[in-house]
């Protein structure tokens, strides 16, 4: 459950930094707060990419014997992170997280529903 909600907050913030950004008005928009939202956001993409390194090559990251709920919502707050803030580095900051990402979207059950445009 743990993992999961680390994946939902994480998504949350890029939410909100995207937000501030396409939808505050020009004289409105404060970079201080995207800041601090990217700034969460790769936090907990970092403790994710520690979780994505110790499930290793073929492992999920609660460590069960199947994909969980803490996967499918680690693969979803990664995947729009990287489509609403695309200047972050994720590739380069989450490394184990970027291949976890990669082999889970391989996968019948996420490349059948791509996230959207």
């Amino acid at each position: 459950m743990k993992f999961s909600a680390v994946a939902v907050g994480t998504m949350d913030k890029a939410q909100w930094a995207a937000y501030e950004g396409r939808h505050r008005p020009e004289d409105k928009y404060h970079q201080p707060w995207a800041d601090h939202n990217d700034a969460q956001a790769m936090g907990g993409l970092a403790y994710l990419d520690g979780l994505a390194e110790d499930a290793g090559d073929a492992g999920w990251l609660a460590g069960g014997d199947r994909i969980g709920q803490a996967d499918i919502s680690t693969v979803v707050a990664y995947s729009f992170t990287k489509k609403v803030r695309p200047h972050l580095d994720l590739a380069g900051e989450c490394p184990a997280l970027t291949a976890f990402v990669e082999r889970c979207e391989a996968l019948d059950a996420f490349s059948s529903a791509p996230v959207p445009g």
